[in-house]
């Protein structure tokens, strides 16, 4: 599945070069392999191709990158990056529930949807607006957390269920705060006043920006093109 912002933005009828993909069955990485032992065979898509009759045909120089797991930045799932047809192609793996991390949560409040994997990893993404699932198989938009309905009343909300709302999704990342602000600034859009309320009472997420921030984190928060 295709996830987060090239959804988003399509729907809104902007242009995306943001392009992220979660999978299930093997890990970002060994997927990212896969594709890119599959570009090597494919003349038409691999950059170094040369005549067959004339010379044979170099190996692809597409390559994986990796960014690893840094919980300590707040990036708790490893992300594999290959270059396919001019993008950058982000995988990773869903992120799910650890059930270690609450006492307090009710697998049966997850919506009722056909993948609970699914399920999980939308309610731990930012905004609502940002958990968007393109299935490429059956072509159609999943949407586990009304991210389309909050695309059409132009606000900026946080999941809930075991994301735990603001509070959560904050307390996990405080640089969400900013990130908010700024979503909010591109599209025009209403931050939800739980988010408001959150960044501006929560001692926690308060607290929080009295640690320095890592320059690769706060770069990342003000010039990504992340979802």
């Amino acid at each position: 599945r295709a996830v987060g912002g090239w959804i988003r933005d399509k729907i809104l009828n902007r242009d995306s070069n943001d392009i992220d993909i979660v999978v299930e069955g093997m890990n970002g990485v060994q997927f990212a392999e896969e594709i890119k032992n599959w570009i090597a065979t494919q003349p038409h898509l691999n950059i170094d191709h040369e005549d067959p009759v004339d010379k044979p045909r170099k190996a692809s120089k597409t390559k994986v990158g990796v960014v690893a797991k840094r919980d300590e930045l707040n990036k708790h799932v490893t992300t594999a990056i290959v270059h396919i047809v001019g993008f950058d192609v982000d995988i990773l793996n869903f992120r799910g529930y650890d059930p270690s991390s609450s006492s307090n949560f009710d697998p049966a409040s997850l919506p009722e949807i056909e993948n609970t994997l699914l399920a999980q990893d939308a309610h731990l993404r930012d905004f609502t607006i940002n958990a968007l699932y393109y299935n490429i198989n059956k072509a159609i938009v999943e949407d586990p957390t009304n991210g389309i309905q909050d695309l059409s009343a132009g606000i900026i909300r946080c999941p809930g269920w075991i994301g735990g709302g603001a509070k959560g999704r904050l307390s996990d990342d405080p640089l969400r705060c900013v990130r908010s602000v700024r979503f909010a600034s591109r599209f025009g859009f209403v931050l939800d006043p739980e988010i408001v309320n959150q960044a501006k009472n929560s001692l926690e997420i308060r607290g929080s920006f009295l640690i320095p921030v890592p320059p690769e984190r706060a770069l990342a928060t003000s010039a990504s093109k992340k979802a």
